[in-house]
């Protein structure tokens, strides 16, 4: 059986069936905070890996996110379909699981609890307004999102560094956010008309791709495809994305000396590169690894 709240194995065997209660986009991650997961967090903080008990929940859940990616990208890579409707969280062990499907079929209006007709609402009354999925439960647990600079550069499919979507990056996003003024607005482009936003500023500290660890790009990737996922990006791009980092991710360079340094580099100029060919109308297929090109990259380091 699959520890609880974990991610499924995708190296166990090698073709095994896809099952919808184990699709990993529908995992959601433990709280490693609970009792139950004291003697990990003790160990990792008497161990020396840590230096107290939060900085091991943090490991923890990069770990989880790196494993959930993993299987994500495995899931794709096998045919298994990316759930875009959330028809609620599916977890094992103990986890909580919507049992009332049938009850959250969209409607523009709200029922009451004590079955009386549902009260209309004018959807024109608000743009904003969004159809509420009756008995639809909030999320488990919840991942401190990027900065809403690299955001607004993920919503126009444009190229952003990895390290906005490292712990570190995204902890500093969450303080900053705390902090900042909403006040402060900018004017950004929306379809053919021009409108006022959030003013969304580069971080100080964000890093150019290639000078990223491996570590940290395999930190990374997770959050990222989290969001091209939640920013509505196509389908086609988001399996790109998530096969081209499982080839570097087991590319055989990776066991090698100077391996993986070759691995970062690559990332960050074929991801750059695609960018560019993007907004050129002659986009290239990024999962497809360009061995002359890592081997040439590996030769320069």
């Amino acid at each position: 059986p699959i520890p609880e709240g974990q991610p499924p194995q995708v190296n166990e065997n090698p073709n095994p069936p896809l099952v919808e209660a184990r699709n990993p986009f529908r995992m959601r991650r433990p709280d490693y905070r609970a009792f139950e997961w004291d003697d990990e967090r003790g160990r990792l903080v008497q161990e020396g890996t840590v230096a107290n008990e939060e900085q091991a929940v943090t490991r923890m859940e990069a770990q989880w996110q790196e494993k959930i990616q993993r299987a994500k990208e495995d899931w794709i890579r096998r045919g298994g379909v990316v759930p875009r409707d959330e028809e609620g969280p599916v977890r094992e062990g103990n986890a909580v699981r919507d049992v009332h499907p049938q009850s959250r079929a969209a409607s523009p209006s709200i029922a009451s609890e004590h079955g009386d007709p549902p009260l209309p609402i004018d959807p024109t009354l608000n743009k904003k307004y969004v159809p509420i999925q009756q008995g639809r439960m909030g999320p488990v647990t919840f991942v401190d999102p990027p900065s809403q600079f690299a955001q607004s550069k993920l919503r126009k499919w444009d190229y952003v560094e990895l390290s906005y979507f490292t712990i570190q990056e995204r902890q500093k996003a969450k303080r900053h956010q705390l902090a900042s003024n909403d006040d402060i607005l900018s004017i950004e482009r929306g379809g053919s008309s021009l409108m006022l936003a959030p003013a969304a500023q580069a971080s100080k500290d964000a890093r150019d791709d290639a000078e990223l660890s491996w570590e940290e790009v395999m930190q990374a990737r997770g959050p990222y495809m989290e969001w091209l996922e939640k920013l509505g990006w196509p389908e086609q791009y988001i399996k790109m994305h998530a096969t081209f980092f499982w080839r570097l991710d087991t590319h055989e360079i990776r066991s090698q000396k100077g391996g993986t340094d070759a691995l970062v580099r690559y990332q960050a100029q074929y991801r750059r590169e695609w960018h560019l060919s993007l907004e050129n109308k002659d986009a290239f297929d990024l999962s497809a690894i360009n061995e002359d090109g890592l081997a040439k990259i590996r030769s320069e380091l």
